[in-house]
């Protein structure tokens, strides 16, 4: 029914990045459940990853080879292309997607999915979220409505592939186009539940001189 993709290039400054979240084997944390979701990592080369350190983000997700499928590109393709790459292999009827370093709610996926099934008219859904430290410590709720973030949004997938997916030359602020590529075509719904958590790090990508300069 829904296939959830997690892009990643080197996560490794978070040892408790939720590889294991994706197939709901973290029993002591919030997690994606692993029952009626197809779950992908899409791991791209970290040649102009932010983050620091020698990565070993494959020998973490080894352990979970047997309930993921697991995409390793040989260059780095960005979140919007490493995205329309699960998004390809994807087979499910819903498409979602997180970062490697956020975390999601338990019930995320079976709400969103209710949603999108009572409400035919909805392109995607959204919902609110939490801004959390490295401690996953509550720092603020934010409201999608007014707030939108690119992960978290449940699309129907046929939809998402119709308007042609993620545009791959962004290299930043790939939701934003999007949505503007959307236009009046199809309605945003928000659910006003904060399902999902998102990690506030000095090297999150919309603090960079790059995000910052990037035109839509």
């Amino acid at each position: 029914l829904i296939d959830f993709t997690m892009t990643d290039s080197n996560a490794n400054n978070y040892p408790q990045v939720k590889i294991g979240a994706a197939v709901g084997r973290n029993a002591d944390a919030d997690s994606i459940p692993k029952e009626g979701s197809g779950a992908f990592v899409v791991y791209t080369s970290p040649g102009s990853s932010t983050t620091d350190g020698e990565d070993n983000t494959e020998e973490r997700i080894l352990p979970f080879l047997n309930d993921i499928k697991f995409i390793k590109t040989p260059k780095n393709l960005g979140v919007a292309g490493a995205s329309n790459l699960g998004l390809k292999h994807s087979k499910g009827q819903f498409f979602i997607r997180v970062d490697a370093d956020d975390f999601v709610n338990t019930n995320m996926c079976y709400f969103m999915k209710e949603y999108l099934e009572a409400n035919n008219d909805a392109f995607c859904v959204s919902c609110d979220y939490y801004l959390v430290d490295n401690f996953e410590n509550v720092l603020e709720r934010k409201y999608s409505k007014i707030n939108n973030i690119s992960c978290g949004v449940m699309y129907r997938k046929d939809l998402l592939l119709e308007l042609g997916g993620y545009n791959s030359n962004m290299r930043h602020r790939e939701e934003e186009e999007l949505r503007k590529r959307l236009g009046d075509t199809y309605k945003i719904h928000h659910l006003e539940m904060p399902f999902y958590k998102y990690r506030m790090h000095d090297h999150n990508k919309t603090k960079t001189p790059e995000y910052k300069t990037v035109k839509i």
